[in-house]
């Protein structure tokens, strides 16, 4: 009954970051898959780390392509598996020597408004570039999503930041406008637990998720309809870009 249960429900909401349309983050996490399937030959033969790794949901769509995958995190210690290279953050969150410099292409999803400042988090990506490196950077602008969630970035605010880092912007796309983000936070209203505590993840109610899935199937819909007739260009749900390391 567990599995039953367990293949029901992927088959209903998929597995991170293979979303469906009935799930409550299908809104953002399409366009980033979209965005790495569009993207792949940057990874093509390149020493890719995955900078705030967590647990590498992204990887299965690059795996075949890189020709090394360091994950950089908080985590225990440093493991190889499954052909991804676990290394740990020092404690301080700064960068260890080991990678110093190595990256061809620097992974940033959902991180930068995690660290504590700006100038600690370029100064990690610094320490992980040479010329030439890509950093592949999403963000959230218009949610915010758990305890470590400290601050937005503004599209015109991330050219001049990454500018002043000694990066040139090469794309710019989007995850949604303001009714994308306007449809996540609904989903997220109906399926997050009420209570909010600052020092934990907000948690999700599977029961809320399985009795609102019809409705969050018609928030994804009509929140796509309505961004492409009403695209507000200023209020992008999450942005997603890819920049240059030109000067050391």
């Amino acid at each position: 009954m567990k599995n039953l249960s367990k293949n029901l429900f992927l088959f209903l909401y998929g597995q991170h970051p293979y979303a469906t349309i009935f799930s409550w983050n299908w809104l953002y996490v399409r366009k980033i898959v979209g965005w790495y399937k569009e993207n792949l030959s940057i990874f093509r033969k390149k020493v890719v780390i995955d900078y705030g790794a967590g647990t590498s949901p992204y990887y299965g769509l690059i795996k075949n392509d890189v020709a090394r995958y360091v994950a950089l995190d908080f985590y225990d210690k440093d493991i190889d598996t499954a052909g991804i290279e676990k290394i740990k953050l020092c404690e301080d969150g700064s960068i260890p020597s080991l990678v110093t410099g190595e990256a061809d292409v620097i992974l940033s999803n959902q991180v930068i408004m995690e660290v504590d400042s700006l100038e600690k988090y370029f100064s990690n990506v610094n320490k992980l570039s040479k010329k030439g490196s890509k950093l592949f950077l999403t963000s959230p602008f218009m949610q915010t999503l758990g305890p470590n969630d400290n601050f937005r970035i503004s599209p015109a605010y991330i050219n001049k930041i990454l500018k002043r880092n000694g990066f040139e912007l090469l794309k710019y796309s989007t995850a949604g406008y303001f009714f994308v983000g306007a449809g996540l936070s609904l989903n997220m209203a109906m399926i997050l637990k009420n209570e909010y505590n600052f020092n934990k993840e907000p948690a999700v109610s599977i029961r809320r998720m399985i009795i609102f899935t019809p409705l969050i199937f018609l928030v994804n819909i009509l929140s796509i309809a309505l961004d492409k007739i009403f695209p507000l260009y200023r209020s992008p749900s999450n942005f997603l870009i890819i920049a240059e390391k030109n000067d050391l």
